[in-house]
């Protein structure tokens, strides 16, 4: 069994409803020295939540309870980290990027969790095979729905959706540690 994660910079993501929990270390800026670790989640709209770590020797350690993760919307934010000390310096060190996940499990009613790209594709492929649901006939691409745009468009969208679904499956193999099933060519001189 795997062991509880404790990450050793800011998690990518984090489904809604779990414990997020990270641990910084830093040289220059030890929690044995005063220095205290904060990091400010925002959305487009406003700023949700600011946290502050706990010393764990020198090491800075972020916990954020599920209680307070279950209330978070899905979707992406970013966040701005800092290191400030007790005697009043503060030192930006990282900003990025952070996704909430939708939770499955404590979630309410019925979530489609596919992509932008995943829903396209599976609306065109299914008016391609006449099999599409009324839903998927209204689907709109360039501002025209599935129903009403010509077969050409349509397997030329289709294309581009495949493409699409490719990388992003691309993206969650790499991200997952496993291989992309992409060939690397070497080729050894003498």
């Amino acid at each position: 069994m795997a062991g509880i994660p404790n990450p050793t910079s800011v998690p990518r993501s984090v489904v809604a409803g779990d414990t997020l929990k990270f641990k910084i270390s830093n040289s220059d800026f030890l929690a044995s020295a005063g220095w205290t670790y904060k990091i400010i989640f925002t959305s487009q709209t406003n700023r949700f939540g600011e946290y502050s770590s706990v010393a764990d020797s020198d090491n800075h350690q972020i916990t954020i309870e599920e209680t307070v993760t279950a209330t978070w919307t899905a979707g992406e934010y970013d966040y701005q980290a800092y290191f400030e000390h007790s005697g009043g310096d503060r030192w930006t060190t990282d900003t990025g990027r952070f996704e909430v996940v939708y939770d499955v499990a404590g979630g309410s009613g019925n979530k489609d969790l596919r992509s932008h790209a995943k829903t396209a594709l599976d609306a065109i492929e299914s008016v391609l095979e006449s099999r599409a649901s009324l839903d998927q006939m209204k689907f709109q691409l360039a501002g025209r729905s599935l129903e009403r745009t010509p077969v050409d468009d349509l397997l030329r969208f289709r294309e581009y959706y495949r493409r699409e679904v490719r990388a992003e499956e691309r993206a969650d193999r790499i991200s997952d540690g496993k291989s992309t099933g992409g060939r690397i060519r070497v080729r050894f001189l003498d």
